[in-house]
């Protein structure tokens, strides 16, 4: 039986406290990279709450699959009964009980969605915005003035990878067995039962294993345990992976080293589709039902960038003409790319640095 902390965790006076928050299984992997930088740091003590994906106040199971500490994970209600110096978070409803001296807003995600873009973001103290497309949005949507000074512009600490030179494409791929001679193509398709892996999966899971490529299935983290869900994912991809040699199913929650080594990307909602783009490499938006989709994302809007990056895909014949071309050309679509990245994504391997700074400000203490 795993302890954790029930009731309000003893906290040291002589440290600077913070509390990290998140649901379901992959939000760690957002906070990891700033988390790393600063638990060196022995004036800081950091904490963990959360709740797992079916939104239930036990979080250790997934907390611990990270490899933290069960003495540092407290459960929901305990935490809002101490006082933290920091409060950060990538998700909203955590907001309400928590007692901190600041709060942090650091986002899950961005995209045509529009899931960040919350009037809840009024609640916090700083927001660590990924890029001008984001602040835009929370402007126009008349949530917050442009000239709001809890802005801060920092990037997405978790893309940094993709272009500071740290990860090994040849390793990643060793990794994975795959042929390096081969062009590898990713299909990262988002989640719910609305998404094309329900809707057309299985089609196009095979026409791409038909193709001289390498093939790597990454679902999204909470698709194998949507309580909705109609297919068992895991034994579909099992059994596929017997059937084709080129395929790889990627269980990893972290999907930013097999973005890395793939060189198209193909998906229909998901928001990595517009992390992809930092690669400056293709993709392909599989189409989906544009209004059950708006039913439950009625932020949604295509306005500047959509799926103006790539093709727009319908039918099988057009799926192996746009991987094809993708591979044949890949500087197709390269300015318009190019310019959604940018409007995205500030500044693409330094946003770990800028987070770790002006977390150091708000606490009032200098880097280590």
């Amino acid at each position: 039986m795993i302890s954790i902390l029930t009731r309000r965790p003893k906290l040291d006076k002589g440290k600077k406290n913070i509390l990290a928050a998140g649901s379901g299984k992959s939000w760690y992997v957002l906070f990891r990279p700033v988390h790393e930088r600063l638990a060196a740091d022995p004036r800081l003590d950091f904490w963990f709450t959360g709740r797992n994906l079916a939104g239930k106040n036990r979080p250790e199971k997934d907390f611990m699959s990270w490899g933290l500490s069960p003495k540092r994970i407290i459960r929901e209600k305990a935490s809002n009964e101490a006082f933290f110096d920091l409060f950060i978070t990538p998700v909203y409803h955590y907001i309400e009980g928590c007692r901190n001296r600041f709060a942090v807003q650091t986002f899950h995600t961005t995209s045509f969605r529009h899931v960040s873009i919350d009037p809840r973001i009024k609640k916090y103290d700083r927001f660590f915005i990924y890029g001008d497309y984001m602040k835009r949005k929370f402007v126009e949507k008349g949530i917050l003035s442009k000239d709001d000074p809890r802005f801060v512009m920092i990037g997405m600490p978790v893309l940094d990878r993709l272009v500071d030179g740290s990860l090994d494409s040849n390793k990643i791929k060793s990794d994975l067995k795959i042929d390096n001679g081969k062009p590898t193509v990713i299909y990262a398709p988002t989640c719910t039962t609305l998404s094309t892996l329900f809707t057309d999966g299985f089609n196009i899971i095979d026409t791409i294993c038909n193709m001289d490529v390498n093939f790597l299935m990454k679902p999204h983290y909470d698709t194998y345990d949507m309580f909705d869900s109609p297919v068992d994912w895991a034994k579909e991809f099992a059994r596929i992976s017997k059937k084709y040699p080129n395929f790889r199913e990627i269980k990893d929650l972290d999907i930013v080293p097999y973005m890395y080594v793939s060189d198209t990307m193909i998906s229909d909602a998901s928001s990595v589709i517009w992390q992809f783009l930092v690669l400056d490499r293709p993709v392909i938006f599989m189409d989906f039902d544009m209004e059950k989709f708006k039913e439950n994302w009625p932020m949604m809007d295509f306005e500047p960038w959509g799926r103006k990056m790539g093709p727009v895909v319908k039918t099988k014949d057009d799926l192996i003409r746009s991987v094809e071309d993708a591979i044949g050309h890949p500087e197709r679509y390269g300015e318009l790319r190019r310019a959604c990245a940018a409007d995205n994504f500030y500044k693409p391997g330094t946003a770990t640095e800028r987070t770790v700074s002006e977390i150091y400000k708000l606490l009032g203490i200098e880097p280590a």
